[in-house]
């Protein structure tokens, strides 16, 4: 994932969640750039980005709460 489709994150964000579920494009930064080799986004060749997907190790068993970092 580049800085290129946090944009297209955030509306996917949007057509997808509602307003209390959503995220700030500084998280979605922050947890790219912590595990980027974890955070991806879907489109088809010549499209712009369809889905996004952040995931990352947990050391304690704890899944991060909504719009914080990990």
């Amino acid at each position: 994932m580049s800085e290129d489709d946090i944009a297209a994150v955030m509306r996917i964000q949007a057509e997808c969640y509602p307003s209390f579920m959503q995220e700030s494009g500084a998280v979605f930064r922050a947890r790219r750039d912590q595990t980027p080799a974890t955070c991806w986004v879907w489109s088809q060749q010549g499209q712009d980005p369809a889905a996004y997907l952040f995931s990352y190790p947990s050391n304690k068993n704890v899944i991060t709460a909504l719009d914080h970092p990990f």
